[in-house]
This record gives C-alpha cells, sequence and structure tokens, in this order.
C-alpha cells in the first residue's frame, strides 16, 4: 500500500539539528558544542533519526525522513567554509512515485569513490522500500534505486541503513536479513535468513549489521528469542556466516 506523505514529529523536526563535540587536546578542557544546522519545516527536510557520514574532505553526510520539494525526505550534505560556518545542501528529494524510496529513516554510508548508499522504509517498486546510491556527477547528485523492496520472502521496510564488504557488496536488515551484490545487469538480493520469530529464533530486526574481518555479519532483533516477558520473546543476538550465503 502506498504511503501517505509522512508527517513531522515534533521533537524530530524543530528539536533536530546536527552537532559536532570537539574534545581539546587537554584533558582539563571542555567539550566544546556547537550546533551546525538546524532543521525546520518544508524543503529543507525535518525530522532525523539516523546518524551522519563523513567523506575524506570532511562533508557530512544524512537524511530527513520528511520534507523536501515532495515531503517524503530528503538526502543532505553539510559543508565547512573557510569561516567556519557549514552550508547546507538537499542533494535528493524523495518523491513516493515510480521507483524511487520514501521516507529515509536510516543513516548513509560513502564508499571510497565518494557513492552514498542508503535506504527507504517506503516506496520503491512495490512500495516496501529501497536500497539506494547517490552519485556525484558533473551536473550534481544522480539517485539510483538499486533494489525495491517486495515483501513475503524478500523483506519488507528497512529501518536500518546498509554496511559494505571489501568486494561492493551491501548488507542490511529489512524483516529480514540480505545481501545486495552488484553484477554486470543489476543488483541482486539474497536472503540470508528469514526470521520466523519460534523455536528460539529472532523476529524484527530493526537495527543494522556489522561485519568482522572474516565477512561474518552481526545483528540484532528486537522480538523473539527468549521466553521473557516481553510479548514475542525479549529479542536475541544474531550470527550469520558467509559460508551460508
Amino acid at each position: 500500500m502506498q504511503p501517505t506523505q509522512r508527517g513531522f514529529a515534533p521533537l524530530q523536526t524543530l528539536a533536530a539539528v546536527a552537532i559536532a563535540l570537539a574534545i581539546a587536546s587537554s584533558a582539563l578542557a571542555a567539550p566544546k558544542y556547537q550546533v551546525l544546522h538546524a532543521f525546520g519545516m518544508g524543503k529543507g527536510g525535518g525530522g532525523l533519526w539516523g546518524s551522519l557520514a563523513l567523506d575524506g574532505k570532511g562533508n557530512l553526510y544524512g537524511t530527513t525522513s520528511g520534507g523536501g520539494l515532495d515531503g517524503y525526505g530528503t538526502v543532505f550534505e553539510l559543508t565547512r567554509q573557510a569561516n567556519g560556518k557549514w552550508t547546507h545542501s538537499i542533494l535528493h528529494s524523495f518523491e513516493n512515485d515510480g521507483p524511487d524510496g520514501a521516507d529515509p529513516t536510516s543513516g548513509l554510508i560513502v564508499d571510497a569513490a565518494g557513492n552514498l548508499y542508503g535506504t527507504t522504509g517506503f516506496g520503491g517498486t512495490h512500495y516496501y522500500g529501497t536500497v539506494f546510491e547517490m552519485v556525484r556527477q558533473s551536473s550534481g547528485w544522480k539517485e539510483t534505486v538499486l533494489h525495491s523492496f517486495g515483501f513475503n520472502s524478500q523483506g519488507c521496510c528497512p529501518y536500518a541503513g546498509v554496511v559494505m564488504d571489501g568486494t561492493g557488496n551491501l548488507f542490511g536488515t529489512a524483516s529480514v536479513a540480505f545481501k545486495l551484490s552488484p553484477g554486470s545487469d543489476g543488483w541482486k538480493e539474497t536472503v540470508l535468513h528469514g526470521f520466523t520469530g519460534q523455536h528460539g529464533d529472532g523476529s524484527g530486526p530493526f537495527a543494522g549489521v556489522i561485519l568482522d574481518a572474516a565477512g561474518n555479519v552481526y545483528g540484532t532483533t528486537e522480538h523473539g528469542g527468549g521466553s521473557g516477558n516481553c510479548g514475542g520473546g525479549c529479542g536475541r543476538r544474531q550470527y550469520w556466516v558467509r559460508s551460508c550465503f
């Protein structure tokens, strides 16, 4: 079902700011707090749920879950100027039309070439969320949807972002644990694990995953796993091994 335009939660909109905490070299010096940009309503975006990504030049990147030109969220950049102030730029406004995503609630990652990767909880071809890429071009930034989730066994509605391994594969959660592999004919999704919430299995993997040096994938689920007083279980740590892909 196609989502309606997302409104702003007051605390995430009016008080949403990107901040910096710089710790001086002296152990006795107090940390310095600075507001880099304050978000409001409208085209500038608002509703920050994910954290920031930093590129090699010191630019910051993130997403807002609402606002932008069409009200379905943005990808933004913060750039430090020579006078120490930061400039806010909208790199993409999500449309929620056609294959475009909508309502990104996660942060971004930056690869070695400076490309950005993230997820949207809704939108895409089937309206169940996307994984997207942002590439800087001479005319500006271009957004490409790498994968649209189709619910059922493919997963649905990713709230967390993705991580990348050394060969360019992307990993994340969207009601399932998934892997996206680049190829000559586009990106292919592989479901690493479909959560059932039964027999000790988890369910509801709302957070992202991490990778170790051996390529093993680690993550958590909100429900399942236990037998305590947490509804369907108190959640459990999950462990996926590369040899099972």
